[in-house]
């Protein structure tokens, strides 16, 4: 009896490698926009991150103020900046309001420019509201980041 010898022409074809390599760079084109997306968003987290900072450092000078220095002035400008806080204005005009301050980002520099503003809390005299606002540009786009406190008179406690 003569063998018979089994032809395996399993295999892919053409049209079935080119659906395969069509669904891969699909699939690659998604992950690439993920990819995109995120590195944007973590970007976007870590300028808000920095703004942050900014404000809580501005807040806290603030708060270490006598209570009596903390005045209420609406907006203030970058000569109470300069004056009560020690933070040095990169604006040249001295009466302008809102002093930017420059922070260093991955080889770039971003301009946060800090609004304080100081009320009384409900009408109290011994209460004082401090709300620290950070704005800031990045792409074309005007980001803010607010943070508020509450200050208490210690003389009358």
């Amino acid at each position: 009896m003569v063998p018979i010898v089994k032809i395996d022409n399993r295999g892919f074809t053409l049209i079935e490698l080119m659906i395969s390599l069509v669904i891969i760079l699909i699939m690659m084109l998604g992950i690439i926009g993920m990819l995109t997306l995120s590195m944007q968003e973590n970007i976007d987290s870590m300028l808000r991150e920095e703004a942050i900072k900014v404000a809580e450092e501005i807040l806290n000078e603030i708060r270490a103020l006598p209570f009596e220095e903390v005045a209420p002035s609406g907006t203030w400008s970058d000569a109470n900046f300069e004056a009560v806080l020690g933070y040095p204005s990169t604006d040249p005009d001295p009466n302008a309001l809102n002093p930017p301050l420059d922070r260093g980002f991955r080889g770039f520099i971003i301009h946060y420019t800090p609004k304080v503003r100081v009320t009384y809390y409900g009408n109290l005299p011994d209460l004082k509201e401090i709300e620290v606002t950070v704005e800031w540009e990045f792409k074309g786009g005007n980001k803010s980041h607010t943070i508020r406190t509450i200050i208490r008179n210690p003389q009358d406690v």
